[in-house]
């Protein structure tokens, strides 16, 4: 029955998305055939009757990809991710020990901020092993000078306590983060 609904949910979201198409959209470049494809392959991974927080997770995950025909790609821990390359090419990558330098804006799947870097105007300076889960797994696949945008699940971000009134419990949260810099030597940042 659910995915009866999420058909039907589906199929009007693209036709009312069709017909409200926004020129600046990231689906601007893709074409129909493209669309129904995205749509085809996110649509195999929603889970018909979640269970568990995971899966309830994939599937808040999933349905915003299907809204905003974002084309992502998944980690097998439940990370969608984009990441674009950077403009001069670097090598190597961080490893769990690197010190980092990063600009990030952290959002609920609803757009609300709930932390931003670029607000502060000071870029964030960190340990990769002193952060959450999802940010060690993603962060060692950028390089230098990249930017990706991550949608965490709950479980690797901050799980069933969330952070005050911040981030509330299980909350899948959505990162934009450029990385500046990082460095594998030093023991107090750079």
């Amino acid at each position: 029955m659910k995915l009866a609904i999420y058909s039907f949910l589906l199929f009007f979201l693209l036709f009312f998305g069709a017909c409200t198409a926004d020129q600046q959209s990231p689906s601007s470049a893709l074409t129909k055939g493209d669309e129904n494809e995205l749509v085809n392959r996110y649509m195999m991974q929603l889970i018909a009757d979640p269970q568990e927080q995971a899966q309830i997770d994939q599937n808040k995950i999933v349905n915003m990809l299907i809204d905003s025909l974002w084309d992502f790609k998944r980690t097998e821990s439940g990370i969608y991710y984009q990441i674009k390359k950077a403009k001069v090419p670097s090598s190597g990558h961080p490893s769990l020990d690197s010190w980092i330098r990063a600009h990030y804006h952290g959002t609920l799947l609803n757009g609300k901020v709930f932390d931003s870097s670029y607000k502060k105007q000071e870029p964030l300076e960190f340990r990769l092993n002193g952060v959450i889960a999802g940010w060690q797994e993603v962060l060692p696949m950028m390089k230098k000078g990249e930017k990706g945008t991550f949608l965490i699940p709950s479980e690797l971000a901050y799980g069933a306590t969330g952070v005050g009134k911040l981030v509330p419990p299980n909350a899948v949260l959505k990162f934009d983060i450029h990385l500046l810099n990082y460095e594998d030597d030093p023991d107090d940042g750079f």
